[in-house]
């Protein structure tokens, strides 16, 4: 992995706080130029980053999880 850029996760919203990343994974298969990102947070959501422009191409909410840390696969 090499140093690309920095990307701020954070909900959004007025006053809303980063969250601690819990997981980063490259999605398989993906040409050269359009690599995408699955990012996972402590905030119980899932985000899939478009890395030619830096984009938020989708977010997913799931239930609030306070005990423990997950992270998303695309398997």
């Amino acid at each position: 992995m090499k140093y690309n850029t920095q990307i701020h996760v954070k909900a959004s919203g007025r006053g809303a706080k980063a969250k601690k990343i819990t997981g980063i994974e490259p999605m398989p298969g993906t040409p050269p130029g359009e690599e995408k990102l699955l990012i996972t947070s402590n905030d119980s959501r899932i985000r899939l980053y478009n890395m030619r422009d830096k984009s938020l191409e989708c977010k997913f909410k799931g239930l609030e999880n306070t005990s423990s840390q997950i992270r998303a696969s695309f398997r």
